[in-house]
């Protein structure tokens, strides 16, 4: 389940942003995508998966606060999520699927009253906003004044619930952490023991990749003491179901604090972009889909290097949309375009032709100096791609034969 939830959370970006941004059939795939994300999180059997789907969707809204029309894409999406809650009772009450909602809470959650209430006040606040946009009366939203307010009051809210629950952690009784979240509370818990105990050079670096297991089992006492004591289950864990924890163990505190500064500042540069380039918004979703599951799950061999692929290619397509056309010949700044974006690089400019100087324009952005060391990553980068579309070529070839 944790490994099917990491990957439609991180994929829902791209329908997401489709949905909110996209035109005619893109549009209306986009919303179809969305819809069977959201479906997908409820049945999906991971709580994960539905923290994702309600944190994504929460966080379109929060982006839409700055333009009315804006708005009211958002509120068609948000509106999907009881729509989907819907539907799934609807196939459940009528044994029309094999469609199960497992846990306690989750059929607490779903199978209540609230959602209809919910699904009234989006379509009520749409219905207003529409009238208003056809009766172009003055949209209050490009102030920035409304978003500012939410914001502001989300924040409070997040580090309220945080400081919250650190305090009833340190109040409540070892008998109730067993218990809280699945058994992850106890399990984060022993991991911070287990840290708080390593010496000064392992806690700024680590202990190394992998070794998760070997310091919490057998390096360290606290987790045998707590199964002994029948306040962690008897699973052997080679993580702490939390990538944060996990990585702050077997890397250190620099570790931690380099991997955080990935997602910072790939996430404020996407956020200057969202409102313009639908591209940046499906990474930018994709990320934060990605970063919700991290907390309670572990890296995986599905999300995590699709995350990280994402990066890239969301960097080269934008790239290639602005300039793939900056060249007098038809083909050569199509695949230029794409790998200045990649390597981050400014090629192209003015050229020389017997003698003669020809100017031309730039392609990609000057982000950081040209050096010898990016002949190999040119070389890598080809390789990569031809193995890629050689996959893709056999996958395509293999169907139609099937």
């Amino acid at each position: 389940n944790n490994w099917y939830a990491g990957y439609i959370s991180v994929t829902a970006g791209i329908s997401l942003a489709a949905a909110y941004m996209g035109k005619r059939q893109g549009r209306v795939l986009g919303m179809l995508g969305s819809f069977l994300f959201l479906a997908s999180a409820i049945t999906s059997n991971s709580t994960t998966a539905i923290m994702a789907a309600c944190g994504l969707s929460l966080l379109l809204f929060l982006v839409s606060l700055r333009q009315r029309s804006r708005l009211l894409r958002a509120l068609e999406i948000l509106m999907l999520l009881p729509l989907s809650i819907f539907m799934v009772r609807l196939f459940l009450l009528l044994h029309l699927t094999g469609l199960v909602i497992a846990g306690d809470v989750e059929k607490r959650l779903f199978f209540t009253t609230v959602w209809y209430i919910v699904f009234g006040a989006e379509a009520v606040l749409y219905l207003i906003l529409r009238i208003r946009e056809r009766q172009q009366q003055k949209d209050f939203l490009e102030s920035g004044k409304i978003y500012r307010i939410v914001v502001v009051a989300g924040a409070v809210m997040i580090c309220s619930g945080v400081l919250l629950g650190c305090l009833l952690g340190g109040i409540v009784g070892n008998e109730m952490v067993s218990e809280a979240a699945d058994g992850r509370l106890a399990l984060w818990k022993v991991t911070l023991l287990t840290y708080g105990k390593e010496g000064a050079l392992y806690k700024f670096f680590g202990t190394g990749p992998g070794s998760y297991y070997h310091m919490l089992y057998q390096w360290g006492s606290d987790a045998m003491d707590w199964i002994n004591k029948g306040l962690l289950d008897n699973n052997i864990y080679s993580n702490a179901h939390n990538e944060w924890l996990t990585l702050l163990v077997e890397q250190g505190f620099f570790g931690v604090t380099a991997y955080i500064g990935i997602f910072i500042t790939t996430l404020t540069d996407l956020r200057k972009k969202i409102s313009q380039s639908p591209e940046c918004l499906a990474v930018f979703l994709g990320l934060t889909g990605y970063l919700i599951c991290s907390l309670f799950t572990f890296q995986h061999v599905l999300s995590t290097p699709f995350v990280f692929a994402l990066l890239g290619m969301a960097l080269g397509w934008r790239i290639f949309r602005r300039d793939h056309r900056k060249h007098a010949s038809p083909n050569s700044a199509q695949t230029e375009s794409v790998c200045a974006g990649l390597l981050g690089l400014r090629l192209a400019g003015d050229a020389w032709y017997h003698g003669v100087l020809h100017k031309k324009e730039y392609i990609g952005d000057a982000s950081r100096e040209i050096t010898h060391e990016d002949i190999p990553r040119v070389c890598r980068l080809m390789t990569v791609t031809a193995i890629l579309t050689l996959l893709l070529s056999c996958g395509v070839k293999l169907s139609f034969a099937l």
